[in-house]
């Protein structure tokens, strides 16, 4: 299997998966920053970011995003990308909190400088794991209002005999928290295992498949499947004889449709059709029919999308370990 260099690999996914390993100062990685601020004005760089928020029911406090934004409305003001901020229509917006994903070039030494002059708190969320995308989404709720604490809550019981009733977090919260719908999402599925490797294509041309540290392969593997690649990158290219020596029993392609368009016919037919060359090889997957396409529009977004992406995964492991 070949690798794509680490700047193609980061376009593939549209930037969405960060490249740097080490948490930057201020970020998500550090523990979850459970100051409310109700008050906030945020510029959102981050299309994956921006979807949470908008699931979290916060998209009212954006005030910037990103160019390439997918959820929200027109009326806010688009400032640009990490590798190109426009900063003029960014200070017009006056932002008090920046929120970036976190990348291997690190915060834009200009945006800093200008956060640090204007009392703008930037922070940054690493997102390339499911568990990422968790705690991303618990911390962004906790600190900008969407789950909040009930004071007048009942500590829960220490189930230590002997010891006092402690403080139970999550039974003060007002409501339940994110990564809660996560957890349920990719609760294990009978008989998963049973259908043998599955492959998760994310392009046919050239065929590429997303691999181990990727959110997509997380999820497979807590559903319960076997993945058809054990080791490797995140997203990782391949060609014929790639597939045909990963021989899975399963193919699932992830194409996501335009925002806005319906959802199309994504039974076996369909995909083998939008495999090309893939869909005419002497695979187990092919010859037993188990192919599918889930095209949610945000599928290739680090954030609470997971959670449909997550649903309809099961879905089409139910019906074929059934």
């Amino acid at each position: 299997m070949r690798r794509p260099s680490l700047a193609l690999a980061c376009l593939l996914v549209v930037g969405l998966v960060s490249c740097n390993r080490a948490p930057a100062p201020g970020s998500a990685a550090e523990g979850p920053d459970t100051s409310k601020d109700t008050e906030a004005r945020l510029a959102v760089l981050s299309p994956a970011l921006a979807a949470t928020l908008d699931d979290l029911g916060l998209g009212d406090l954006v005030v910037a995003k990103h160019d390439f934004d997918m959820v929200l409305g027109d009326d806010i003001q688009a400032v640009g990308h990490n590798e190109a901020i426009d900063y003029e229509r960014l200070l017009l917006t006056e932002p008090t909190h920046v929120l970036i994903e976190e990348s291997a070039r690190g915060v834009p030494k200009r945006l800093e400088d200008i956060a640090a002059d204007r009392g703008w708190i930037v922070r940054t969320f690493a997102l390339r794991t499911i568990d990422d995308v968790a705690r991303t989404a618990d911390d962004l709720a906790l600190a900008f209002g969407a789950a909040d604490f009930n004071a007048d809550a009942e500590p829960g019981p220490s189930g230590v005999p002997g010891m006092a009733a402690f403080d139970d977090p999550s039974a003060r919260l007002g409501r339940e928290l994110p990564s809660a719908e996560l957890a349920k999402a990719m609760r294990p599925v009978e008989g998963a295992a049973s259908i043998g490797p599955v492959l998760l294509l994310a392009s046919v041309d050239p065929p590429a498949a997303v691999g181990p540290g990727s959110f997509h392969h997380d999820i497979l593997v807590r559903l319960g499947a076997i993945s058809a690649i054990t080791e490797g990158a995140a997203w990782m290219e391949l060609d014929a004889e790639d597939v045909l020596g990963l021989a899975p029993a399963a193919i699932v392609l992830i194409q996501p449709r335009a925002v806005g368009e319906p959802s199309g016919d994504n039974g076996a037919e369909a995909t083998r059709s939008r495999l090309g060359a893939i869909g005419e090889l002497p695979l187990p997957a092919v010859s037993a029919a188990r192919l599918a396409t889930i095209d949610d529009p945000l599928a290739f977004l680090p954030s609470l999308s997971m959670v449909t992406f997550a649903d309809e995964l099961s879905s089409v492991l139910e019906r074929w370990a059934d």
